[in-house]
């Protein structure tokens, strides 16, 4: 039961996070089509380069909770493995 808990506890953030940034990813792709640059910052296209930010740089906090909750599903599922082979020993 643990193990299934941890998967969807490991799971879960990563899609999350996969999602927001694909989302972003295809904002700025659009406007790279149109000729023009993406602001993330103001999630706008715009004619002048904006200055380099990454994902990380505008959402730590985001990122850094769901690698917590990721590591702690991580964690779970270490735990329900090694239970269920306490449980169920190899003959």
């Amino acid at each position: 039961m643990i193990t299934r808990i941890g998967v969807i506890i490991f799971t879960i953030p990563c899609i999350i996070l996969l999602t927001l940034y694909g989302i972003e990813l295809s904002a700025a792709t659009d406007c790279q089509q149109l000729g023009l640059y993406y602001d993330a910052f103001s999630k706008q296209c715009t004619d002048i380069k904006p200055a380099f930010s990454s994902f990380y740089m505008r959402n730590a906090f985001l990122v850094n909770i769901m690698l917590i909750i990721a590591s702690v599903g991580s964690a779970a599922l270490i735990i329900g493995m090694v239970q269920s082979k306490r449980a169920n020993p190899a003959r």
